[in-house]
């Protein structure tokens, strides 16, 4: 039971982490449609962090869960960057698939998310590994 809810919880936080992501871009596509000259008609439409941002979270999930069925136990060193890349573009797929979404919205689905996987890895790389606590230590 814990293994299926650590597995739950990192699908998650793979979700909300790219979530994040795609509020900061819908954002920076808010500031730059309320800043240039001429943009009137989208000047009231404060949609666009949200707009990427649940997107986003969903297509995280998706790309987690390809991920835990591809690749198993593989540890973040042991994955290739182009593999991930193919595994979060596959999830995006798979993710506007089910909502049945036309083919340029799964194209670019796909892309955003083969992206977004490879930069998730490569910033695990990144990441200086912890020291594991053993059981009964203070």
């Amino acid at each position: 039971m814990t293994q299926i809810l650590r597995r739950l919880r990192g699908a998650f936080g793979m979700g909300f982490v790219w979530a994040i992501g795609g509020a900061l871009v819908g954002g920076l596509i808010e500031g730059i449609l309320n800043i240039l000259p001429g943009s009137d008609l989208w000047l009231g439409v404060d949609m666009w962090p949200a707009a990427l941002a649940i997107p986003a979270f969903l297509a995280g999930v998706a790309f987690s869960g390809v991920l835990m069925l591809a690749e198993g136990r593989r540890g973040f060193d042991e994955l290739r960057l182009p593999r991930v890349a193919l595994w979060g573009a596959l999830g995006g797929v798979l993710l506007g698939g089910i909502f049945g979404l036309p083919l340029v919205v799964l194209v670019v689905l796909a892309l955003t998310s083969g992206v977004s996987a490879a930069g998730t890895l490569a910033l695990a790389r990144r990441a200086e590994p912890r020291e594991l606590i053993g059981r009964g230590a203070e």
